[in-house]
């Protein structure tokens, strides 16, 4: 016959048994108190609640263990207890579910419950009504069929060394339970009252764990199957663990679930930890590890993991509170996701296969990210001084992001903001390293194996110490300035739209720069290509080196210092000033304008050619071909400068003024214009020379000499004190008259004068003597007839020096 433990029993049979008892307790104080106090330890008081209709009895099993006869369940299957006081032992309780006798683990054999009949319960309810807290000390096992195991006390429970055996799932909790009319457990309505875990800790790793409470302290180890700790004065459903908040009594807590430094939970599957009341959070100082499935945290309040504490899981951990500060360590096997409403800082580390981690209001990194993929965002901003890195692809986006230390390291990168600000961090991308944002602002390094591409709606700025380095480079915005260093192995590629200004350097096999606004360089620009144009004006006080092809455009092309150079150099605007800069092309000189002025030098290592439709103006400048020099111009202006060509001085223009200017060939001259102006100016060939000028030829004091031939024509001269010669011929056609009164060397040694066919004006003064050579010159206008020379027998009119220089 099952025995009566005195603990279990009645109001009545208690009073009696303390009675029979005293003289025994007056012996045991002769002995000492210590025995008592581990009685007391082993065997707590267990109460029935009085005014319950149907009442739980008591017994102890085989070996003396403390049984509890729960009440026969309902259709429903539950069985509903009440009790004064619920308390466990370190020696354990039996309740009893058993329709017949049983094998316990604690306890030994267990009679069966008469209570029951043949029908066990599937959810046991053991409810506290009383205001006196409960104690779980010791291990609660269910004999017979196994069932779901309520515990539930408004007053608050406290576990140390608690553990459930034969319960699939065990739920602690400070709420009132509701039963639905059809008698199953509704929910648990949850205003006050604290679950704490201490010392030993909660064993139920054969069991789902449920810990439902106004507030929780954990110092102490939890192990479930599962683990559910729902924190808040909330309404929560048994069956889906949903909890919805409502008002609690008395002040709320200051932190909802508190995870100490001895404090950890450990489940077999998914652990969640939640805080639904407003402004109450949960703190993590000890660990948090799920060996097969998730772990979950969330708080209405500020979640804070310190440090060392630790969140693992197999699966997936996801973490949000209003506030989030990680300060210890997170890591999921699949992916983890951390939000919170206003601030998110993380100093520890956060390790994933896919990393998301979002604030609304600033994110902040001090720590370590790391993962497969990584993204990171901050609504209002985003700052990152530790490290992340990405094996894949890495995300960082804020309405304001800073990188102001650490590093930023993935297959991909993306940085996304309406400012990025790079002060000074490296950000490296194996594959491609993308930048979107309203403000680019950089001090630091963006380099990729692949390509770089930095876009900004309103300003790109790369500072002093800024670097860009990829395979290819993409900048740009509406104002783009490079003071710093982009280098690519293939392309670069800058565009603006308004001001595009590049004061360090691009370097890179091709490298083009596009602004529908201006464009100016006072730093260096290199490649095989280089291409720069501008809408409105390009600006050159920098160097520009092109192995290949460089081209300068614009609507106004200014080179006010520096150099330029390239294989092949292409000048092209509206307005082309070069201001005392040296241009150099190794193969061609391609200049084409409205209008040229150059005071600088420009010159080929082959061809140059220059077309203005308008002016050519030459002030003070150098003009050089070492093969062959074109020039084209409506007005060609090259008074006290110089044109040199190497084989070959190509000019045409509607006017040309070479007063006191240069024009020299090593090889050939071909000249076509309206007009020359030669005065004082010297225009000179080794080989044939060719000039042909539809008006009036001036050569007063001025040169055009070849070292072969010279033939032309003019429609007038003037060539006072001038020189027109030819060693071998010098033939120039003049249609109307002129003034004769250079210089014109012979072409033959002994020249002889010819016959006259006809009578002819001789020419005038008297002392005139014949010269000993002479020059052919074809007149459609009889004026020069007056002055020195006669025809000859071909027809011709040879004149000859009247007054030597």
């Amino acid at each position: 016959m099952q025995k009566i433990h005195p603990r279990l029993m009645d109001g009545n049979n208690r009073n009696l048994w303390f009675a029979a008892r005293a003289s025994a307790f007056a012996a045991l104080c002769t002995f000492g108190m210590q025995p008592l106090v581990a009685s007391a330890q082993a065997n707590l008081a267990i109460t029935v609640d009085s005014s319950a209709a149907s009442r739980p009895t008591f017994g102890t099993s085989g070996n003396g263990t403390q049984v509890v006869n729960i009440v026969a369940p309902n259709a429903a299957g539950v069985s509903n207890n009440r009790f004064a006081q619920y308390n466990v032992g370190t020696g354990g309780v039996i309740i009893n579910n058993a329709t017949q006798a049983a094998q316990t683990q604690i306890g030994g054999a267990v009679q069966a419950n008469a209570a029951l009949g043949q029908k066990g319960a599937s959810v046991i309810l053991m409810q506290v009504t009383s205001g006196s807290p409960t104690q779980l000390l010791g291990t609660t096992e269910v004999a017979g069929k196994g069932a779901n195991l309520v515990i539930a006390n408004p007053a608050g429970i406290t576990c140390s060394g608690c553990g459930f055996l034969n319960a699939p799932r065990v739920t602690l909790a400070t709420g009132t339970p509701t039963l639905k009319d059809d008698g199953s457990l509704g929910t648990l309505d949850v205003k006050q009252g604290t679950i704490a875990v201490d010392g030993n800790g909660l064993s139920g790793s054969a069991s789902a764990v449920d810990l439902i409470a106004r507030a929780m302290t954990i110092n102490g180890k939890v192990q479930g199957k599962t683990i559910d700790a729902i924190a808040g004065a909330n309404r929560v459903d048994y069956a889906s663990k949903s909890a919805a908040a409502q008002a609690g009594t008395g002040a709320a807590p200051q932190v909802a679930i508190d995870v100490q430094s001895l404090g950890s939970m450990y489940g077999d599957g998914a652990v969640r930890l939640i805080g639904t009341e407003a402004g109450v959070g949960v703190r993590d100082n000890g660990a948090l590890n799920s060996l097969t499935g998730s772990v979950s945290v969330g708080a209405n309040g500020d979640v804070t993991i310190g440090a060392p504490a630790s969140i693992k899981a197999a699966t997936d951990v996801n973490v949000n509170g209003a506030n989030l500060t990680n300060n210890g360590s997170i890591a999921a096997a699949r992916t983890l996701n951390a939000s919170a409403m206003q601030a998110l800082t993380n100093s520890g580390t956060l390790t994933a296969d896919s990393m998301s981690v979002n604030a609304r209001g600033t994110l902040s990194n001090i720590g370590k990210i790391s993962g497969a993929g990584v993204r990171l965002g901050g609504d209002q901003s985003l700052v990152n001084t530790g490290t992340v890195e990405a094996t894949q692809d890495a995300t960082l986006a804020g309405d304001r992001l800073t990188l102001s230390g650490g590093s930023v390291k993935g297959d991909t990168v993306t940085l996304q903001g309406g400012t990025v600000m790079n002060q000074g961090v490296t950000v490296s991308a194996a594959k491609s390293l993308n930048v979107s944002a309203t403000r680019f602002d950089n001090t630091g390094t963006l380099t990729s194996t692949g390509a770089v591409s930095v876009n900004a709606s309103d300003t790109f700025t790369n500072q002093a110490n800024g670097k860009l380095t990829g395979q290819t480079v993409q900048f740009g915005g509406v104002n783009a300035t490079n003071a710093g260093s982009v280098t690519a192995t293939q392309s670069i590629n800058g565009n603006a739209m308004q001001t595009l200004d590049n004061q360090g350097t691009l370097s890179a096999e091709r490298v083009s720069l596009t602004t529908r606004g201006t464009l100016s360089n006072s730093g260096k620009i290199a490649g095989s290509g280089v291409s720069m144009n501008a809408d409105q004006s390009l600006t050159n006080k920098g160097i520009v080196e092109a192995s290949m092809d460089g081209m300068l455009a614009g609507n106004q092309v200014t080179l006010s210092g520096g150099s330029v150079s390239g294989g092949t150099v292409t000048l092209q605007g509206g307005t082309i000033a070069n201001q005392g800069t040296t241009v150099s092309a190794g193969q061609l000189l391609n200049i084409n304008a409205t209008r040229v002025d150059n005071s600088g030098t420009l010159s080929s290592g082959g061809d140059t050619r220059v077309n203005a439709m308008d002016t050519f103006a030459n002030a003070n400048g150098t003009l050089s071909a070492q093969n062959t020099l074109h020039v084209g111009a409506g007005t060609l202006d090259n008074r006290g400068a110089s044109f040199n060509a190497g084989q070959m001085l190509d000019v045409s223009a509607q006017q040309v003024l070479n007063g006191n200017g240069r024009m020299k060939s090593a090889g050939a001259l071909r000249f076509q214009s309206g007009s020359l102006d030669n005065t004082g100016g010297a225009i000179s060939a080794q080989r044939e020379a060719v000039i042909n000028v539809d008006g009036k030829l001036t050569n007063d004091n001025g040169s055009i000499t070849s070292s072969t031939t010279l033939s032309g024509t003019a429609g007038s001269l003037s060539n006072v004190g001038g020189t027109i010669s030819a060693p071998v011929s010098a033939d120039i056609r003049v249609a109307g008259g002129g003034n004769n009164g250079g210089y014109v060397p012979p072409v033959e040694p002994t020249p002889q004068p010819q016959p006259q066919p006809q009578p002819q004006p001789q020419p005038q003064p008297s002392s005139f003597v014949p010269p000993p050579g002479y020059v052919r010159i074809s007149l459609d206008s009889p004026d020069l007839r007056k002055y020195n020379g006669f025809y000859g027998p071909d027809g011709y009119f040879y004149a000859f020096v009247n007054n030597p220089v």
